[in-house]
């Protein structure tokens, strides 16, 4: 047990961060929208109702699409752009191991898209940068369809017609 948690130690503490964070942020949206209900002279929902909401769905992914997006252009951007003193950039004038390319002698360790090359290799070398942006349209998705859900809902509660995710 002890060796399990040395040797994951961060993914066991990112992914209970996380989930305590979600819980934190479901528990406070509930409280939040049954109050906005009651405040419209509406019934309060159950939190389960509540996490199948668009106004859940919505807060959710909004926080996520701007994650992503910092995240994945914070990635690009240290890949061309220079900070001198980052630990992040590499000296533009200095000559760095990695910039020597792909040679004869690469080692067994070698990931195989590097082995094989071509199109395989230039997929691995920007894989960062692709599912950064794929989780950020994902989330971006994700909140246009929880926006439009909850949209949609308050038009109901008002007795106007619901929205479409494009409308």
């Amino acid at each position: 047990m002890r060796r399990l948690l040395r040797d994951n130690g961060l993914s066991i503490t990112m992914f209970g961060l996380f989930f305590v964070f979600v819980a934190a942020q479901s528990i406070m949206g509930f409280l939040d929208y049954n109050s906005t209900e009651k405040e419209h002279g509406q019934p309060p929902v159950g939190y389960l109702q509540y996490l199948g909401s668009g106004d859940f769905v919505e807060a959710v992914f909004e926080n996520w699409e701007s994650e992503f997006l910092q995240m994945g252009l914070y990635v690009l951007l240290t890949a061309v752009l220079f900070q001198r003193g980052s630990a992040e950039s590499k000296d533009p004038e200095a000559q760095h191991p990695d910039d020597a390319g792909y040679g004869e002698d690469m080692g067994a360790d070698v990931p195989w898209p590097v082995h094989k090359g071509g199109w395989t290799l230039k997929l691995y070398e920007y894989s960062l940068s692709i599912a950064l942006l794929a989780l950020f349209v994902f989330s971006f998705v994700l909140h246009a369809i929880g926006g439009a859900s909850a949209y949609s809902q308050e038009q109901l509660e008002h007795g106007a017609p619901p929205v479409s995710v494009l409308g």
